[in-house]
C-alpha cells in the first residue's frame, strides 16, 4: 500500500494524521489540566510527568485532586488505577490488530501505555487498511505526536485565564462524536477555535484562530510530503 512501504514512512504518516484535530484537541485539553495542576500546587515537572506516565485525563485529574487533599500515596495510586480502568476494554479490542505484527511481545507494554481515546479510535478506524507489519510504526507515530501535543499543552497551561483553561476540555469531548469525520474533512473553524482559546487570554481570542484551519490543513497535506511551497511551511 502506498505510504506504508517502510517503518519510517508509516511513522511519518502516523505523525501526519495526528497533526490535525487530534493533536489540537489534546493540546487544548491538557492546557486546562495544566491550569488545574498549578492551582493544586503541582510543579510544572510533576504535571508533565503525570501526563506522560498516567496518560489519561480522568486519572490525571484524580492524581491532582488527591494530591491537593494530601492523600497518601497508596490512595493516589488506587484512585488513578480505578479511573484509568476504562482503558481495559479499549486495549482488549485494539491489541488483536497488533497481534501478528513482527515485534517482540514485551513492546506491547509500551504500546498499551500509549493508548488513548484518540489513538484507539484511529487504530480501530484505519487499522485494517494498514499492512500488519507497519501497524506498530504507524501507531507509534500517531500516539507519540498526540502525547507530545499534550505535554506542550501542560507546559503552556499555567498562567492562562480560568475561562480558557476550563472551556477547552469541554471542547475535546466533542471529539468522541466527530473523530471519523474530522479525519477526512477537518473543519477549519473547529481547529481555529481550539487555537484561539489556547493562545489567547479570553474568549475574544476565538476570532484570531478562525482563519487558521485552512492554512493548517493545506500545509499539513501538501508541504510535509510534497515540494509545494506554502507560507506556513
Amino acid at each position: 500500500m502506498k505510504g506504508f512501504k517502510t517503518n519510517l514512512t508509516s511513522t511519518l504518516f502516523g505523525i501526519r494524521n495526528a497533526l490535525g484535530v487530534p493533536a489540537l484537541l489534546l493540546f487544548s485539553a491538557m492546557t486546562g489540566f495544566g491550569s488545574l495542576a498549578q492551582e493544586q500546587g503541582l510543579s510544572l515537572w510533576i504535571s508533565m510527568l503525570s501526563t506522560v506516565l498516567i496518560w489519561g485525563m480522568p486519572g490525571q485529574v484524580v492524581h491532582v485532586e488527591l494530591y491537593g487533599l494530601g492523600a497518601p500515596l497508596i490512595a493516589v495510586a488506587l484512585g488513578v488505577a480505578g479511573a484509568n480502568a476504562r482503558f481495559l476494554p479499549m486495549t482488549l479490542s485494539m491489541m488483536p490488530l497488533l497481534r501478528k505484527a513482527p515485534h517482540h511481545r514485551r513492546w506491547n507494554y509500551l504500546l498499551v501505555h500509549m493508548i488513548s481515546i484518540n489513538t484507539w479510535a484511529e487504530m480501530m478506524r484505519k487499522g485494517d487498511e494498514i499492512p500488519v507489519e507497519r501497524r506498530v510504526a504507524y501507531f507509534l507515530g500517531f500516539s507519540s505526536t498526540c502525547m507530545f501535543a499534550g505535554v506542550l499543552g501542560v507546559i503552556q497551561g499555567p498562567g492562562k485565564h480560568a475561562q480558557a483553561g476550563f472551556a477547552l476540555p469541554a471542547v475535546s469531548g466533542s471529539h468522541l462524536f466527530c473523530t471519523d469525520h474530522v479525519q477526512h474533512h477537518p473543519p477549519p473553524f473547529f481547529a481555529g477555535i481550539c487555537l484561539g482559546l489556547s493562545v489567547g487570554s479570553d474568549f475574544s481570542s476565538m476570532d484570531s484562530g478562525m482563519g487558521f484551519g485552512d492554512q493548517w490543513n493545506h500545509c499539513r497535506d501538501n508541504c510535509i510530503f510534497t515540494q509545494e511551497p506554502h507560507p506556513l511551511c
